[in-house]
């Protein structure tokens, strides 16, 4: 039993106990009552109804052989409870008056009660035993990892799919305990204790609900991915004390080298004192702008990730906060990153989270709407507009600034991708407005404009101060390197040390990339003045130092080396390309094999043990640093996990670019043709999918391989092939055959205990607002495979290969584990990934992504599947909502999304705006192929020009209607009432539109062709397969012979909508939704209907809309 439903266990029989004595107790009232029955018999009636059901669901989901002594005596407990609520209800059911106001039966049960008496006072005591139990479950509950994980829940705020329902109904309970006077005093603590925690884990999860909706993915991959600084890097900067002892660095303090370099450090100790003044008095005292310029790779993002987590800087900026509370964002803008890295809206988001994360009483306060939604287990989704003005919003208000106090670190304002003048503005404006309250630590490359424009305030040229730090890194690589120690001493660091700052010019990337040569010469025993003289050569400019260390690897003289380097950087660029995750090193560890034998992993002998691991990745790590010479890094994990259940040597460490200053290089043409010369004949395909397997088939313990770890690699995997333009179904087959190699394909994966959605879940629409949204469809946790990964994810992008499977991968268990899912559960997860397709990504749309999806539902349907079942098929017990387990009650058909989707407007409108009354059309062939299979085409769609909703009256209301039983499914479409060709047509026909109406508009050219299936479908007529078949291959979708049309500009039937359209299932079972319209205010939809609200006052809002 989870530690949580026994504290819902708890709650729920303190609360029948505390109505049990009530019960008895009522009874003695009836002598006065011409009813024979109290209000208080009323309530216990149903709370010991409820019971029953309660316990009767417990006893059959929790009584296992597996049970503990604990559970077993809780479980006991309920029993018994159980026995007292049948007995309750027909004590309370003899003592009922049959007829109203009736004398004789009111003496009757009077006379029934007092013979009743010793019946009353068995049922006392044996409520009262087991009140004296539950006080022991009690202090149990308190006592053990219920608490832990109620703890846990309220500091993350993160949570699994079905805890948040049960914390919610624990809370209800324990709010109608926790007064009674039934219980001791200890058990009365106990209860409020438990109260306490589940109302902190309860709101704790509705700010991770909203925290997510604000967020973006990789939000803070950026500052995790940047390196933390050398141990002693910077310190100076904030403490004098913590700053390097230039004597430390000598060798023979009375050697030339040695005089020298201290008169030299004499001279930088001034500049470093007075860099050092300058940042701690801006950062104890001073207000505005605090900016940070120098040369790329000078280490400026380094410096600001430093001056975020260091405890000194923190204690600097304390004492400017007084007493007030001090908030600290940050944001790292990254050029090579996703929309939101940047972005202004990106920054917006960014900023809004980590506010709202540190200071939760304020999202009551600023996003109040929001709020309500999540604390009634919504998901709510903010535009970048709503992002803005929240912000805006929250930097406006005075009661914001009462106690805090803000600082915001900025860094990479040239990686910001915008208008730069647009940029200092605002961030300008944000510290005029709060003088007092908001100061920002910018960084920026030597740009004139932001030089110009934070010229008045302090600021600091990060390359002039920083040699001392560069002479303690020289020293602790090349003397802290294993390889190194017999070779190297403190004189000739000094003096290799001493060369590379002057040529260095502040920059610590140049200086990461020369030790790289510098040690590469140690190990080949160079002389020092060789060593010097390369130095020397070298050019100062990273540009040009990016040149000569690459022609190095090019001229490589072992050809396995010059090409290994050349195939790893080919590897790190394609996925930084891509937007994919980082190379794994342990997956590139199998590089050599690969290369000696495509096939190697038909040979790889099984798990292997940790120190193996081990061993393989120090040669792999020393490989990628001898072959690529710097220019590719071993990075840690960017979120380690403490907890992680993978063997950390596994997941630990990745491969990447080393510097993003680097991508412009190798975006040079001649760059990239002589990668692409050397690495001729390599199949990064087959690479990324055959070390991935090889990583599988070496697991030594296969229940312990998390699910998160398969998907981001696999997704990697199904993306390169798309992005790479080798989605073709030779290639696609080879991947599945190789997957198929994977030891567990069929075992359960491991999911992190606070996951809430897992990776592949897919989406349900649910809500329209000119743009199609999503809610996730969560499956069970216990019993999703490795296999059913694999089906997800090629059904996201696309595989057909899979669902008509050919020779040998017809008899393997991913061809077999999709047919035992079936063609309707397939069908559903290929067309909800299908409505997505509209939505344009950073590469336009997808028209190979969408014709193999398209042709993954066709091949469902004619294997059987129909497009008129429900959405919440019945597979493995998904459930629409991760709370509410009834959400689907009446839900809507793949059928009738589609038609209510065409309708709203399919597009995203943020990314792919209209262009004037036509849209990209791509849902033609889905509905040419639903109504080839039988879609029902019983649909009319009603307007009504004056409707009872009186926040749209200056709007006419649409309705559709779905069935034989005319199902009004989704909330009215709202459009305003001016000339339209539609609107119309409708007034002719007495407002109402007929589905060949409907069809003859989405579609005016090609309705002709449509007929004949309408027809058919209209006069349920046996399908003439050849004539299906024909009008089929008329549109390119006979499967034979596959080519549909590229998709193609139609007319939008309602170009302008208002407010939302929702699914009333939706809005019966979750919660609100809203629009804030600008002409009218905030405007709730609900089950009760649809409402104008003030904004300004929430808790009237939800008061009058939630139970």
């Amino acid at each position: 039993m989870d530690p949580l439903t026994s504290i819902s266990l708890v709650a729920n029989i303190a609360a029948f106990i505390d109505f049990g004595f009530k019960i008895v107790a009522a009874a003695r009232e009836v002598k006065g009552s011409t009813t024979g029955t109290t209000a208080t018999n009323v309530n216990a009636e149903t709370l010991a109804i409820s019971f029953q059901a309660i316990a009767a669901n417990v006893k059959q989901t929790h009584l296992t052989g597996d049970s503990t002594p604990d559970e077993i005596r809780l479980i006991k407990l309920v029993d018994e409870c159980q026995r007292l609520s049948e007995e309750l209800l027909r004590l309370l059911g003899s003592l009922k008056v049959k007829k109203l106001g009736s004398r004789r039966h009111v003496l009757g049960i009077a006379l029934r009660n007092f013979i009743k008496k010793s019946q009353r006072d068995e049922l006392e005591a044996r409520l009262d035993r087991c009140r004296n139990q539950l006080q022991l479950e009690i202090f149990q509950r308190t006592n053990d990892k219920s608490l832990e994980r109620l703890k846990a829940i309220a500091e993350t705020g993160e949570y699994q799919a079905n805890e948040l329902a049960v914390i919610k109904g624990s809370l209800k309970s324990l709010q109608s305990t926790t007064t009674t006077t039934k219980l001791d005093s200890t058990s009365l603590q106990g209860l409020n204790t438990l109260l306490k925690l589940c109302g902190q884990a309860f709101e704790s999860a509705a700010l991770s609900r909203l925290l997510a909706s604000i967020g973006f993915e990789k939000m803070s991959d950026r500052l995790e991915n940047i390196a933390d600084a050398h141990a002693t890097t910077f310190n100076w900067l904030l403490d004098d004390s913590d700053a390097v002892d230039p004597k430390a660095t000598l060798g023979d303090p009375k050697s030339l080298e040695a005089q020298e370099w201290l008169r030299y450090t004499e001279v930088q100790d001034a500049y470093r004192k007075r860099s050092r003044d300058s940042l701690t008095l801006w950062l104890s005292e001073g207000y505005g702008i605090f900016h940070i310029f120098g040369k790329p790779g000078s280490g400026k993002s380094t410096l600001l990730k430093h001056l975020l987590k260091h405890p000194t800087a923190h204690e600097l900026l304390q004492t400017w906060a007084g007493n007030k509370s001090l908030v600290k964002s940050s944001f790292f803008f990254w050029k090579g990153g996703s929309d939101g890295q940047k972005t202004l809206s990106g920054l917006y988001r960014s900023l809004l989270c980590s506010v709202f994360k540190q200071c939760p009483e304020l999202v009551s306060l600023i996003a109040p709407s929001h709020w309500q939604l999540c604390l009634q287990g919504g998901n709510v989704e903010l535009t970048d507009s709503e992002a803005r003005s929240t912000f805006l919003d929250l930097i406006g208000r005075d009661e914001v600034f009462t106690h805090r106090k803000f600082v915001l670190i900025i860094d990479g304002l040239d990686e910001f991708e915008g208008d730069d003048t647009g940029l200092v503005r605002t961030l300008l404006d944000w510290t005029r407005l709060r003088p007092d309250g908001i100061k920002i630590c910018v960084s920026s490359r030597e740009l004139p404009l932001f030089q110009e424009r934070f010229s008045s305030y302090p600021k600091l040229r990060l390359h002039e101060v920083t040699s001392l730090d560069i002479m303690d890194y020289v020293k602790s690589t090349l003397e802290q390197n294993e390889d190194l120690s017999a070779t190297i001493d403190h004189n000739l660091t000094l003096r290799l040390g001493q060369r590379i700052i002057a040529k260095a010019e502040g920059v610590f990337l140049w200086v990461s990339l020369v030790l790289r040569i510098v040690e590469r010469g140690l190990l080949q025993e160079d002389h020092p003045k060789d060593l010097e003289a390369k130095i020397d050569g070298l050019p100062t400019e990273l540009e040009e130092l990016f040149k000569v260390i690459f022609k190095g690897i090019e001229l490589e003289s072992h050809p396995i080396d010059r090409r290994r380097a050349m195939i790893i950087l080919s590897l790190c660029l394609t996925r930084t390309k891509h937007y994919l995750s980082d190379l794994p090193l342990y997956q590139l560890s199998f590089l050599d094999e690969y290369e000696a034998d495509y096939n190697f992993i038909l040979r790889i002998p099984g798990p292997t043990e940790e120190k193996d691991d081990k061993e393989r990745l120090r040669r792999c790590r020393k490989q990628v640093n001898g072959r690529c010479r710097g220019l590719v890094s071993v990075t840690a994990s960017s979120s380690p996990n403490p907890e992680a259940v993978m063997p950390p040597t596994r997941r630990a460490e990745f491969v990447t670019i080393t510097h993003r200053s680097l991508l412009e290089f190798f975006s040079r043409t001649e760059v990239r043709t002589v990668i692409e010369l050397q690495t001729q004949g390599f199949n990064a395909i087959q690479f990324t999918c055959r070390s991935f397997v090889a990583q599988q088939v070496t697991e030594p313990d296969a229940s312990l391989v998390q699910e998160v770890h398969l998907y981001t690699d696999l997704t990697a995997l199904f993306k390169m092939t798309w992005r790479t333009g080798t989605m073709s179904t030779p290639a696609v087959t080879q991947i599945l055959l190789d997957l198929e190699i994977i030891p567990f394909l069929l075992s359960p994966v491991k999911v992190p205990d606070q996951k809430r959605y897992r990776s592949g879940d897919y989406a349900w629409p649910f809500l329209w607002r000119r743009g199609c949204t999503s809610h996730r469809l969560v499956t069970a946790y216990d019993n999703r495979t490795v296999a059913d990964l694999i089906i997800f994810l090629a059904l996201e992008y696309g595989v057909p290969e899979l669902l008509a499977p050919h020779g040998a991968l017809e008899a393997g268990l991913l061809a077999q584990t999709a047919q035992s899912l079936g063609p309707q559960f397939l069908l559903i997860r290929a067309f909800l990934n299908l409505m997505e397709m509209p939505k344009y990504d950073r590469d336009g749309f997808d028209h190979l992504k969408y014709d193999r999806l398209l042709k993954c539902v066709a091949m469902c349907l004619r294997d059987g599947a129909s497009p008129n079942i429900a959405i919440a098929a019945d597979w493995k017990q998904p459930e629409i909502s991760p709370e509410k387990d009834s959400m689907m009650e009446t839900p809507a058909t793949l059928w009738e999304i589609l038609i209510w989707s065409s309708l709203c407007g399919w597009d995203d409108l943020d990314a792919a705006p209209f262009k004037g009354r036509q849209r990209l059309s791509s849902i033609l062939p889905i509905w040419v192929l639903f109504l080839a299979y039988g879609a029902d085409i019983e649909f009319e769609l009603k307007f009504e020009p004056h409707h009872s909703v009186v926040v749209y009256q200056d709007a006419i209301s649409v309705i559709g209607l779905f069935g034989e039983e005319k199902k009004d499914l989704f909330t009215p479409l709202f459009i305003p009432r001016t000339e339209n060709v539609v609107v119309d047509m409708a007034s002719k026909q007495d407002g109402l539109l007929s589905f060949s109406d409907v069809v003859g508009l989405l579609f005016p050219d090609e309705f002709p062709k449509l007929l004949p299936l309408i027809n058919r479908e209209a006069k349920k007529a046996a399908p003439d397969k050849t004539r299906v078949f024909d009008i089929l291959k008329s549109f390119g979708l006979d499967l034979e012979q596959w080519s549909p049309p590229p998709p193609a500009p139609n007319l939008v039937l309602f170009p302008e909508i208002k407010g939302l359209s929702i699914s009333k299932v939706f809005l019966r079972n979750m919660y609100p939704c809203y629009v804030d319209d600008p002409e009218r205010g905030m405007v709730v939809y609900s089950h009760y209907g649809i409402e104008l609200r003030d904004p300004n006052n929430p808790e009237l809002k939800w008061a009058s809309l939630i139970d």
